[in-house]
């Protein structure tokens, strides 16, 4: 059994005559800007883009609409950005079920009809099989026989 050991960022494993070094956490994203991922970061400056195009075309005229939109604006952009999905960040979610809906189906089980012909093709098939006689097989074989007299010199 090999003897395992727990450090910082890594893991030893010992064997008997070996040491391998795994490297752990290896699917973590590096953080590029601050302690946001470059994906992060672009879901986030593109909803900040958004909010001032917004606010320079209905800003001061309508500040309640103004309001409630860059609220669902900051909602979506941060949902993009951070929630996961059985471990899948939301993006790769939304674009799996959009290639899943958009894309076509492929279907390996199509059960055929059998058509009236082959049906009495097959049962032909079956009664000739049933009127050959079968083989009837001999309780000794002739290996047993040729055996036999060469063990007991007979002919």
């Amino acid at each position: 059994m090999p003897n395992v050991r727990r450090l910082r960022r890594r893991v030893e494993v010992d064997t008997p005559g070996m040491q391998f070094v795994v490297p752990k956490f290896i699917e973590q994203s590096v953080k590029v800007i601050g302690p946001f991922t470059f994906k992060q970061f672009i879901f986030v400056a593109i909803a900040g883009v958004l909010a001032i195009v917004f606010y320079i075309i209905m800003g001061s005229g309508h500040p309640m609409l103004f309001i409630t939109v860059l609220i669902v604006l900051g909602a979506i952009a941060l949902a993009l950005a951070f929630l996961k999905i059985n471990g899948l960040p939301l993006s790769t979610v939304i674009f799996h079920s959009l290639k899943f809906s958009f894309a076509p189906k492929a279907f390996f089980f199509r059960k055929k009809a059998v058509s009236p012909s082959l049906i009495s093709e097959i049962r032909e098939e079956e009664e000739k099989k049933a009127k050959t006689p079968e083989l009837k097989l001999e309780r000794e074989g002739q290996l047993h026989k040729l055996s036999t007299q060469v063990e007991f010199r007979t002919r």
